[in-house]
């Protein structure tokens, strides 16, 4: 009548346990992304079903592309690959698919922010629903443009000494 408080009722509910598993899970990922970081892989998942990607940060990184201003997609990602290794990835693709074995290959990127061409490696885990059919690709992408550039100069020095051994 008075416009008085007369009575109050509520409950209380202890959120530490949950508050706590959400502080562990930002620790993981923040470690996941600084492994990433450190090693220059990124990961990605593939929806096929949906025709839906999700890129880490560390991927968009190393293709040299904001998260804020592109959107992954499968024709999307084919565009930033070197013409000549498309249609060798899409054969990968679909042999991994059709034999159900682990995806494996290295292409070169054409970075679209200075044009650099970088070499990745794939590797990815192929889903498959209770009927056999391709659900989901998920797996990682390694710059290995050092180490593929160190690779072929140890072949080419040990051509040398072959040649000069001869």
């Amino acid at each position: 009548e008075n416009n008085k408080l007369l009575k109050t009722t509520g409950t209380i509910q202890d959120i530490t346990e949950s508050h706590l598993a959400k502080m562990e899970l930002e620790k993981s990922e923040n470690r996941l992304k600084e492994a990433q970081e450190v090693a220059h892989i990124g990961s990605f998942d593939y929806d096929l079903m949906n025709d839906m990607v999700v890129w880490s940060d560390e991927l968009y990184r190393i293709y040299g592309l904001e998260k804020e201003k592109y959107n992954p997609t499968n024709n999307g990602f084919f565009n930033l690959v070197h013409p000549g290794d498309s249609a060798r990835i899409r054969k990968k693709i679909e042999e991994s698919i059709t034999n159900q074995t682990l995806l494996e290959y290295d292409h070169r990127l054409i970075r679209s922010d200075n044009f650099e061409v970088r070499i990745m490696h794939c590797r990815a885990k192929i889903t498959y629903d209770e009927k056999d059919n391709a659900v989901k690709i998920a797996g990682t992408s390694q710059d290995v443009t050092k180490i593929r550039k160190a690779e072929m100069e140890v072949k080419n020095s040990r051509e040398q000494l072959r040649k000069l051994a001869s």
